[in-house]
């Protein structure tokens, strides 16, 4: 029989709830402002760096500084956890020593995030494909796996709620599935 998470499972569900609030309490700072500049809010994320520093200009220094350090902050953590599935494959499937598949990652990376910031069309390529292709497949191919390939009673071990299995198993791949093709029409 598998041992139960105890703690970490404790630590993740406060993770998502905090990360909830922090998002909600963001959106509720940020949406008033944009809709007392007469900006559009359906920006998407040209509203942080076109958008904002126009709010931001009517507020002084210090806190536009501090703002756009924090999303620095998140970005810079947000990029260790992704780029470390590749260099996670680069290490165990190909054999390279872990400092040259971080520093081939990284380089990669900057390379695209650099040719990003400065071609806004390759910008916007970027982030169509990313936000309604490649999250789709993502999120497509866990809810299969998980759903339908994993066992059943280890899936149960984990979420302790047979709905949630059956949402899981049933209902998202089928949501997933008609958020792609709204997002794609």
């Amino acid at each position: 029989m598998l041992n139960r998470p105890t703690f970490g499972g404790h630590i993740r569900g406060w993770t998502a709830f905090f990360d909830t609030v922090f998002a909600l309490i963001a959106g509720f700072a940020i949406m008033p402002a944009v809709f007392a500049s007469g900006i559009e809010p359906a920006a998407g994320p040209s509203l942080v760096f076109e958008t904002l520093p126009v709010i931001f200009s009517r507020m002084g220094v210090v806190l536009p500084v501090i703002f756009f350090l924090a999303i620095l902050i998140a970005a810079l953590s947000s990029s260790i956890s992704m780029l470390e599935v590749v260099v996670a494959w680069m290490v165990d499937q190909k054999g390279i020593r872990r400092s040259y598949a971080v520093l081939a990652v990284f380089v990669a990376a900057a390379m695209l995030g650099s040719a990003c910031a400065v071609a806004p069309r390759l910008f916007g390529i970027c982030d169509f494909v990313s936000s309604n292709v490649l999250m789709m497949i993502g999120a497509l191919a866990f809810a299969l796996i998980v759903g339908w390939n994993m066992p059943r009673d280890k899936v149960l071990h984990y979420v302790r709620y047979r709905f949630v299995y059956w949402l899981i198993r049933y209902v998202a791949p089928v949501m997933i599935v008609a958020i792609a093709v709204t997002n794609l029409l």
